[in-house]
């Protein structure tokens, strides 16, 4: 009787695992949180080491878009060109900045960072592509969105 129960439950749960809910977790996950990239698949950068970006609305409606890039090493990219948005609700861009150049700053990263003055109240996202650039071609480009956030 006993062997039977076993088999039952071990049975039972060969038939339960496949629908249990499985989640990958990277070790830059809490940082991670705060862009909520669309991103699923991390890319394989030629110069790039990593890419965070980040949002935020103030409550006085100032949204603010920051892209950070680090190079792999201080002399793998000369400089990055960054297209961002800020997209409401309805995905309708209200503010576009378009090819923005950044060069490495003494921190040896690149950092692309503005702000713009909401007109409305609603909820917002902040979408980005970055090109980065080595001896004046395209090595890496990655693009992302963050989650919306509210105004």
């Amino acid at each position: 009787m006993y062997k039977k129960i076993v088999s039952m439950v071990v049975i039972a749960m060969i038939l339960w695992i496949p629908a249990l809910p499985v989640h990958a977790a990277g070790y830059m996950d809490g940082a991670q949180a705060e862009q909520e990239s669309s991103a699923g698949i991390t890319p394989f950068f030629v110069g790039v080491d990593i890419i965070m970006a980040s949002f935020s609305i103030s409550p006085s409606g100032v949204a603010r878009g920051m892209v950070n890039v680090i190079p792999k090493n201080a002399s793998s990219l000369d400089y990055i060109l960054t297209t961002a948005s800020v997209v409401n609700a309805s995905g309708t861009a209200v503010k576009t900045w378009t090819n923005i150049k950044s060069t490495i700053n003494v921190d040896d990263y690149f950092i692309f960072d503005q702000s713009y003055t909401l007109q409305k109240r609603d909820k917002y996202k902040f979408v980005y592509t970055v090109k980065c650039y080595k001896n004046g071609t395209m090595i890496d480009t990655a693009s992302g969105e963050t989650i919306y956030k509210t105004y």
